[in-house]
């Protein structure tokens, strides 16, 4: 696994079965990103797609068993680079640090779709 992918496997830990869509935009990356994301995913046989009961030309996105059973080793390797970046941060800063990337990440996809509105 990519560190491309490893997001999306965060993501779906905490909300398996999310729609395509939504995974793509709450992890602010374009369509095409995450749609290569997403199929490196599948092709390795940790997500599979599904259609939406409820709209049939959407997809939902859920863990296979063997993507479940990274869950454990996601969560420690997210713990390690937590530990690693804020190393020497007080809480207020943290939080303050994580606002801004926050922030900084709404700013661009709202750049991106000003672009593509344009177009």
């Amino acid at each position: 696994m990519g560190s491309g992918q490893f997001p999306f496997l965060m993501r779906l830990l905490h909300r398996d079965g999310i729609s395509q869509e939504i995974l793509i935009r709450e992890l602010n990356c374009d369509r095409a990103t995450g749609t290569r994301a997403i199929n490196k995913l599948e092709e390795s046989g940790y997500v599979l797609r599904e259609t939406d009961p409820q709209d049939k030309r959407a997809y939902r996105i859920c863990l296979t068993d063997e993507g479940r059973h990274l869950g454990p080793v996601i969560r420690q390797m997210s713990a390690i680079i937590n530990n690693i970046v804020f190393d020497g941060f007080s809480e207020e800063e943290k939080e303050l640090f994580i606002r801004m990337i926050r922030r900084a990440a709404f700013n661009i996809a709202h750049e991106n779709d000003l672009r593509k509105a344009q177009k």
